[in-house]
C-alpha cells in the first residue's frame, strides 16, 4: 500500500508560514492522473488499515481541513474516481453555515495566473461543506486533535517577534493562534492584518508541538518586563523599520534577553500534561461525531508530534486508527505503533539532497510510485541478503 500526505492544494502562491506544503492543481491533477493510471484502489482510512499489507492499495491524506478541499480537491479525486482522507483540528473549523463553491476539475485545472486563493480557496472548512463531502462518497473526515499548535517548551528565547513572523515560512505563527484562538480558522487571510497586535520584539522562546511538549509556563510580571523592554528598545530604534535598518537587530535583542537573565517560571505538572493532552484527544472526536453524525476512529499526529504515552491515551479515548510519525518510520519505533500508517510526501519534484532538480513528469512520477509499491518486496530481498551473508560468515 502507498499512502500519501497532501496539505494544501491552492494555496502554493499565497503568503502564508505553510506554502511549502501546498501544491498547485496541476500538480494535484497529474498525481492523480498517474494513480487512476496505474489502476490504485483508493481507500478511505479503515480500508487502509485493514488492507495495508497489499501492494495495489492508496490512501491519500490531506492534513489541516483547508477549504481548497473542498473547492479543488474533491471534484478532483471525483472526476479520477479515487478517494480521499482530511485530517481536522477542533480549532480551525470555520462555524460559519455557508458551503462555498467549488470549482470543477477543468477549472482548478486551467486556472493558472487568474488563481487567487482569497476568496476562493483560502480557509478552513465549514461544517455544511464536511458534510457534503462525507455525503460525496469520494472524501471522509477524520481526527487531527484539537489545537494543532505549538507551546513553550523552556526559558530560553530562540527568536523575536518581527516584520513577517505572521506569514514567513515555518514562522512563530503559533503566537499569534494561542493569543487569538477564535480566530485561528481564519489566519490565513487575516494573519498579515493581526501580525501588529503582537508588538514587534517580544521574544520567541523554544517551543515544540502541543501533543509532545512539557508546557513551560513563564512568569507572567518577568515575560512581561522582558518583552516590553524588547518593545520599547524595537519602538525606540525605527519600530517596523528597525529590522531592516540595522543588520545586527538580532545581536542587539539577544543582549537584552541575556542581560535580563533566565526567566522564571514552572512546567506542567504530568498530571497537567495528561489531562490536557486528553482533552486534546476527546475534543475533536466528541465534536466530529456529534456534527458529522459518524463513529470517529482515525487520528492523524499534527506535524508528527506525538510520545507512546500520548498514543494509549488515543487508544483508551476508542481511536483506532493511525498514521506514523516519520521518525518511528526511520528510527526506532515502540512496539503498540509498529502498523501504524507511514506515509510518503506528495510526490511534487525529485529532490536529492533537499535541493530540487525538477518537477515530477508523469514518466517520472510513474517510476517512483512503482518503487514505492515495492518497496516492502526489496527490503525482504535486503533482509534475506544479509541472513545469508551472516550464514556466510561475511
Amino acid at each position: 500500500m502507498i499512502t500519501v500526505m497532501n496539505h494544501s492544494v491552492g494555496l502554493e502562491e499565497h503568503p502564508w508560514f505553510a506554502r511549502h506544503v501546498a501544491e498547485s492543481a496541476v500538480e494535484f491533477d497529474l498525481q492523480c492522473s498517474v494513480y487512476h493510471a496505474m489502476k490504485f484502489h483508493s481507500v478511505f482510512m479503515k480500508e487502509a488499515w485493514e488492507r495495508q499489507k497489499e501492494e495495489n492499495i492508496l490512501f491519500l491524506n490531506f492534513d489541516d481541513g483547508y477549504l481548497d478541499n473542498w473547492v479543488h480537491v474533491l471534484p478532483i479525486l471525483q472526476y479520477y474516481g479515487l478517494k480521499g482522507t482530511t485530517y481536522v483540528s477542533a480549532d480551525f473549523i470555520d462555524h460559519r453555515d455557508i458551503i462555498r463553491p467549488q470549482k470543477t476539475r477543468d477549472e482548478s485545472v486551467n486556472a493558472g495566473k487568474d488563481h487567487k486563493a482569497p476568496g476562493c480557496c483560502a480557509g478552513f472548512l465549514s461544517w455544511p461543506e464536511m458534510r457534503a463531502m462525507e455525503k460525496s462518497g469520494v472524501m471522509e473526515i477524520q481526527a487531527h486533535a484539537q489545537t494543532h499548535t505549538w507551546y513553550i517548551k523552556g526559558p530560553r528565547v530562540i527568536d523575536f517577534w518581527k516584520p513577517g513572523s505572521a506569514t514567513e515560512k515555518d514562522g512563530p505563527i503559533w503566537m499569534l493562534w494561542n493569543r487569538f484562538v477564535d480566530t485561528k480558522p481564519f489566519y490565513l487571510t487575516d494573519a498579515p492584518k493581526q501580525e501588529t497586535s503582537i508588538p514587534y520584539g517580544t521574544p520567541v522562546f523554544e517551543n515544540e508541538k502541543s501533543l509532545s511538549v512539557v508546557r513551560f509556563f513563564p512568569e507572567e510580571q518577568a515575560l512581561a518586563d522582558l518583552s516590553g523592554k524588547l518593545a520599547d528598545w524595537v519602538q525606540t530604534h525605527g519600530g517596523k523599520d528597525f529590522f531592516s535598518a540595522e543588520p545586527a537587530w538580532r545581536e542587539q535583542l539577544m543582549a537584552i534577553a541575556g542581560k535580563f537573565g533566565t526567566i522564571p517560571g514552572r512546567y506542567e505538572t504530568d498530571a497537567e500534561r495528561k489531562d490536557r493532552v486528553r482533552t486534546e484527544l476527546s475534543v475533536i472526536k466528541q465534536v466530529l461525531e456529534k456534527n458529522l453524525d459518524k463513529e470517529v476512529r482515525g487520528l492523524c499526529w499534527p506535524g508528527g508530534g506525538v510520545t507512546e504515552q500520548v498514543v494509549r491515551t488515543a487508544m483508551s479515548l476508542g481511536y483506532k486508527y493511525y498514521t506514523k510519525p516519520h521518525r518511528w518510520h526511520v528510527g526506532p519505533c515502540p512496539e503498540i505503533c509498529r502498523d501504524f500508517l507511514w506515509r510518503i510526501g506528495s510526490p511534487r519534484t525529485i529532490d536529492v539532497y533537499g535541493k530540487t532538480l525538477k518537477s515530477m513528469s508523469f514518466t517520472d512520477l510513474k517510476l517512483y510510485l512503482w518503487m514505492r509499491k515495492r518497496e516492502n518486496f526489496f527490503r525482504k530481498q535486503v533482509w534475506k541478503a544479509r541472513q545469508v551473508l551472516a550464514l556466510m560468515g561475511l
